[in-house]
């Protein structure tokens, strides 16, 4: 049985990230099992609206982004030229948080399930620099991947390339085909948390793109994709070196030219 405290930080979770509605929403969510989309409070967003669904890993992933502040590691890097890509971008809360931070970067916002980039539109409609695209990125050069529907929750959504039944169709992409595509020469910030697919996208041909990019902050999912931490070190090795960790995520910036000579010195 729950204890009284943990029903006291509940609510004031809600609270914080709702406002005094969110004890009703609180109540409406447990006792009667809503998914409403409903907006935070205005003080998380003055110039945009930020929404929510109701029963939904949305709430902890808001926790994650604007609470806890896990991409504050990104501090840690200077700025520089490029555009920001959020693979992976479930409902663009951290594209909005990078927004806030570098106004002044395009952000190309990717997310494949449906569901999912259907909020994010709702949240970046009135952001700018975001620009929200409903595509897969894979390592193997296929057209298409499947999402299933059911088993999984919201920011744990998984592409496949057997289709089964019930699973979401979506478009893929290679990121070196991506970047042609939107004639991309250099990347600031790479971010990725892609459920497991991290193994296929630095497994097949990653030297096509790396050398575009300046930093990257990625979710390993050894649980999902054993050996994914592996193949994503490999693959960065040569040019990149650790910046930040924390519980989840990893952050990688390119080495300076002469970082790379002392290195290969010693």
């Amino acid at each position: 049985m729950k204890s009284i405290a943990h029903y006291k930080n509940t609510i004031a979770h809600y609270i914080n990230i709702f406002g005094y509605i969110g004890i009703f929403y609180l109540c409406s969510a447990v006792l009667f099992k809503a998914k409403w989309i409903v907006p935070v409070a205005r003080k998380w967003g003055k110039t945009t609206r930020i929404f929510l669904r109701l029963n939904s890993s949305d709430i902890p992933v808001f926790k994650q982004v604007f609470i806890d502040e896990e991409y504050g590691v990104l501090s840690a890097l200077p700025s520089q030229k490029g555009v920001i890509l959020d693979i992976g971008a479930n409902i663009g809360l951290t594209s909005i948080y990078l927004s806030k931070k570098h106004p002044d970067k395009k952000i190309f916002s990717i997310e494949p399930d449906l569901s999912n980039y259907g909020i994010m539109c709702l949240n970046v409609s009135r952001i700018s620099n975001i620009i929200p695209i409903n595509i897969a990125i894979y390592g193997d050069s296929v057209n298409t991947l499947y999402i299933p529907q059911s088993g999984f929750s919201e920011w744990a959504k998984q592409t496949h390339t057997e289709k089964s039944y019930n699973a979401q169709e979506v478009l893929s992409c290679r990121i070196d085909d991506f970047l042609a595509k939107h004639a991309i020469d250099t990347i600031f910030i790479l971010k990725i948390d892609v459920e497991g697919a991290e193994s296929n996208i630095f497994l097949k041909n990653p030297q096509k793109w790396l050398n575009k990019v300046k930093a990257i902050i990625i979710e390993l999912h050894e649980s999902i994709a054993p050996g994914c931490t592996k193949i994503f070190r490999d693959a960065i090795s040569q040019d990149f070196i650790e910046i930040a960790s924390t519980q989840e995520l990893t952050l990688v910036s390119r080495q300076s030219p002469s970082n790379i000579a002392e290195r290969s010195s010693a």
